[in-house]
């Protein structure tokens, strides 16, 4: 894949897909790349209704003439950039927000099923450096299998990346916790938390459905990144487990550079509610 190819195919959450009339007046589809710092100044000026540059504001992947996208154009960004254009209604940012929608849906899922106590058990016996190693083999064995057999392989393989990936990374964040609070039973909002601290995200008082959204579209771009390489087979390979690996690797840094010393965790009340109890009895 040539690097412009890769480059738009990577940033499929910044394509915009828009019915409009060209300056013959004649209605055309367009499907534009548009850059991060100018997409509200593009969005606003959709909405003003004036005639555009769309060049203004990034660049124009793919176009046709008619009220729908042919089926000429469907194909060619199926084969260039690797965008699945189904029909008319399907537009790519609602898909890149479905995608989010599904992984925010899979959070909690995937933490209540989290063995808080062998985690423990795990950190206490091999420590911290060599529990987040282990995460990151077990996300780049999964990368490694995602990666062979190319296209066939990767569509079927993608969801399964992802999920381990999130589980690895949530093993790796409750991990840290433990080594740095003593706490491994922590509620769901303060580790979400963490987790979107981990990765960049900024979070308030509260956990809100922004934050998680914000926290998908984190781990999906990460994944994004990976997902041009294993178009190759064999190839493919490497480029997904090593980006697992590193992945999770680069997780358990950020995790452990977090200043928890503040932080109260519901584990924490707890034992110091148990203590206050007991020093009451005495």
């Amino acid at each position: 894949m040539m690097y412009v190819d890769k480059y738009f195919a990577e940033r499929g959450h910044l394509i915009h897909k828009l019915k409009a009339k060209d300056s013959t007046g004649r209605w055309a589809y367009y499907f534009v790349y548009v850059k991060p710092d100018l997409e509200q100044a593009f969005l606003k000026a959709l909405e003003s209704g004036q005639i555009i540059d769309l060049e203004d504001y990034g660049k124009v992947i793919g176009s046709c003439y008619g009220e729908k996208p042919s089926k000429q154009l469907r194909s060619f960004l199926k084969e260039k950039y690797g965008f699945d254009v189904q029909s008319s209604s399907i537009n790519l940012k609602k898909v890149i927000m479905n995608k989010e929608a599904l992984l925010v849906d899979s959070f909690r899922k995937v933490f209540e099923s989290m063995n808080q106590e062998g985690i423990k058990e795990s950190v206490d016996k091999n420590g911290i450096d060599r529990f987040i190693s282990d995460c990151a083999l077990l996300a780049a064995t999964t990368g490694a299998a995602t990666g062979f057999g190319g296209f066939s392989t990767m569509i079927v393989g993608v969801p399964v990346d992802v999920i381990n990936n999130v589980v690895q990374q949530f093993r790796v964040t409750l991990g840290v916790i433990y080594h740095k609070k003593g706490v491994y039973k922590v509620s769901f909002s303060q580790f979400m938390k963490i987790v979107g601290v981990s990765l960049g995200v900024e979070i308030g008082a509260s956990l809100t459905k922004s934050v998680m959204f914000s926290i998908a579209n984190k781990i999906l771009i990460r994944l994004t990144a990976s997902t041009a390489g294993k178009a190759v087979p064999f190839i493919g390979a490497f480029i997904g487990g090593s980006v697992n690996y590193g992945f999770i690797r680069a997780i358990g840094a950020a995790v452990k550079q977090i200043d928890m010393s503040s932080m109260v965790f519901e584990e924490d009340v707890q034992q110091n509610s148990s203590a206050d109890e007991a020093s009451s009895c005495t």
